[in-house]
């Protein structure tokens, strides 16, 4: 009985060893697609499933990496999965996508992306259309567009590149030369980028000349904005560097977002102003 089989809920803190022992199950014709039907079937048991989707996707991936025979069957269940979802229920599509998207990022984001070209030229309410969109929306939380909009070409979904979210980089909010902060944030983003990396101490004593006396109604709250953007986008590029900015001038930082709740606030606001574009770049930098 594979309901019973550890990998698919038994096993619960380990999946590699669940894996190997669903594989070690007693063979039976169509073993694979048994497997699969089987773990993706509690994937998607309503009300609830048992563990998280994550847990499904980890058992899947494993048994994919231990048993080459696995992919076939796997490819089978998406593509019936795909050709059904009229008919699915929403929480299932909902788990569908969180699944898929993950076990693609595992896989170099490599699909079948021809067969679903199709869904480019769908009308805009289309199911299939809006699960694909939302498909690699949720896939780009994982990667960079570049990379996303290569593998849909080098797999024949080329067209499907018009369905990724626009303007998904980073935007600098005081770029525009009529901001009344414009000068100083300007300042203070070129000594703090990749190029210049200036030294903690001369970016303190720019801030203690420069960023002591703003205008505006709120000064420690526009200069902890101006900290926080500058800093952010110009670690734009990865995760690394905005850690390392962060890092480099970390005394600086604590000292602008201690004097409140107004500073604190202003910062999360900077974050979410820098990644308006990409909403799961500022999920991610707000948790670092």
């Amino acid at each position: 009985d594979m309901q019973d089989a550890p990998g698919a809920g038994g096993l619960k803190g380990n999946v590699e060893e669940g894996a190997k022992q669903i594989l070690n199950l007693a063979s039976v014709p169509k073993f694979e697609g048994i497997v699969v039907e089987t773990i993706v079937s509690e994937m998607l048991r309503l009300p609830k499933a048992e563990h998280a989707v994550v847990f499904y996707g980890a058992t899947i991936i494993e048994l994919c990496k231990l048993q080459s025979t696995i992919h076939p069957a796997l490819g089978a269940a998406i593509s019936y999965l795909y050709d059904a979802l009229p008919s699915l229920q929403v929480e299932c599509v909902d788990r569908f996508l969180e699944w898929f998207a993950f076990h693609l990022s595992n896989f170099d984001f490599k699909w079948l992306w021809a067969e679903w070209a199709n869904a480019a030229n769908q009308p805009r309410h289309a199911t299939q259309r809006r699960f694909v969109a939302t498909l690699l929306e949720k896939t780009l939380r994982l990667t960079y567009p570049e990379r996303l909009a290569k593998a849909l070409e080098t797999a024949g979904g080329g067209g499907l590149a018009k369905l990724l979210p626009k303007d998904t980089g980073a935007l600098f909010p005081f770029e525009d030369k009529d901001h009344p902060l414009h000068v100083q944030a300007e300042g203070l983003r070129e000594m703090v980028s990749l190029t210049r990396r200036a030294a903690a101490a001369e970016v303190e004593e720019y801030v203690a000349r420069e960023l002591s006396d703003l205008p505006g109604d709120f000064p420690s709250a526009d200069r902890a904005r101006i900290l926080v953007a500058s800093m952010v986008y110009e670690g734009r590029e990865s995760f690394s560097h905005v850690l390392g900015i962060l890092g480099r001038y970390l005394a600086t930082l604590r000292s602008a977002l201690e004097v409140g709740e107004d500073a604190e606030e202003a910062a999360a606001d900077a974050i979410a102003l820098v990644w308006r574009g990409g909403p799961h770049f500022l999920i991610m930098v707000m948790d670092k």
